[in-house]
Order: C-alpha cells, then sequence, then structure tokens
C-alpha cells in the first residue's frame, strides 16, 4: 500500500519503533519520542541491507 500523505499524519509514537512500507523498499520508521525517518530496503549479492535517507 502506498505511503500517502494522510497515511503518514495518521502514524503514532508506540513503546517500541515500528515501520511502514510502500511495498517497494522504502519505508518510514517511527520512534518512540515521535521522529520519523525515511529508510530504503534493498538487496546486494542476496543480503538484505537498510539505506538512511533522513528525517
Amino acid at each position: 500500500m502506498a505511503l500517502t500523505d494522510t497515511r503518514l499524519r495518521k502514524l503514532k509514537p508506540r513503546e517500541q519503533a515500528f515501520s511502514e512500507s510502500d511495498g517497494g523498499g522504502l519505508f518510514i520508521e517511527v520512534t518512540p519520542n515521535g521522529k520519523k525517518g525515511w529508510g530504503l530496503r534493498y538487496r546486494l549479492a542476496g543480503k538484505q541491507e537498510k539505506a538512511r535517507l533522513g528525517e
């Protein structure tokens, strides 16, 4: 499911950090203090990697 503006605004912090994905590798991680950070999951030589893109 796509990460729409409305969906992103409705994300509220929880006790533990969690992430929501768009299904294409792009994700947003929400920390317990409410910070939201973008990231990208990809595979390199068969190993899953993560790249942080910023807040």
